[in-house]
């Protein structure tokens, strides 16, 4: 079995969103004329959505842009990516829809969630401040909060599969892999019509900013005195 036989005309079908790239990356161009480098936060892990991320080749960005302006891009990217992803497998990919949204339906309850409903540029951030004083911590921390245990009700068995549909449970598997990787490479298409615009904002709002700041450490540097 191909995409065809799920509806699809071909593994280049046409996903049309274009003018969601467009959108996102306009609403990001104003974020990022009031981004602030001061304000930024150190991440202490790797991000995985934005390391090797194609994306940022596609956008023209350079590694030396720091991760926080870089995050905030490929985030609502990938949001796009994700809704249309999800959309297709409910209209085209009738089983696994079915075991997604049962999965959820069916499963014990989850806690509070800190991270849910933050703006793409937050999305994967740390949720909590470090304390003004090592010796004053919080009282209690997001982080805490949704780590503290959930009394739910057992989760239900889903029902079980007939053989041939797990045969066809894989194959829509496949074919949402394939429509992931197909979404995601016209993603990166309507992005390169933006790099110029990425480029020159990077260049008129963040690089000054790294320069700056580059300089007053060098003015707090103490330089020996080989005299």
């Amino acid at each position: 079995m191909n995409m065809a036989d799920f509806g699809f005309e071909s593994a280049a079908d046409s996903w049309n969103i274009d003018g969601e790239v467009r959108d996102a990356v306009a609403v990001w161009l104003r974020w990022l004329a009031q981004w602030d480098i001061n304000q930024v936060r150190t991440r202490k892990t790797v991000c995985k959505r934005c390391t090797g991320s194609p994306l940022l080749l596609a956008a023209g960005i350079a590694d030396s842009v720091p991760h926080h302006v870089v995050h905030a891009l490929v985030m609502r990217i990938h949001k796009i990516i994700d809704k249309r992803v999800d959309l297709e497998v409910a209209a085209r990919l009738p089983l696994l829809h079915a075991e997604l949204t049962g999965a959820a339906e069916w499963g014990a309850a989850t806690g509070f969630d800190p991270r849910a409903g933050l703006d793409p540029e937050f999305d994967g951030d740390v949720v909590d401040p470090e304390p003004h004083a090592a010796d004053a911590p919080f009282l209690f921390t997001l982080e805490e909060l949704a780590a503290e245990p959930v009394t739910a009700q057992p989760a239900l068995p889903l029902p079980p599969l007939t053989p041939a549909e797990k045969n066809q449970l894989r194959e829509e598997l496949r074919i949402s892999d394939e429509i992931a990787a197909a979404v995601g490479h016209a993603a990166c298409f309507a992005l390169q019509q933006h790099r110029g615009e990425i480029v020159a904002a990077l260049d008129k709002y963040v690089e000054p900013q790294i320069a700056e700041m580059l300089a007053q450490l060098a003015q707090q540097l103490d330089y020996p005195d080989f005299r």
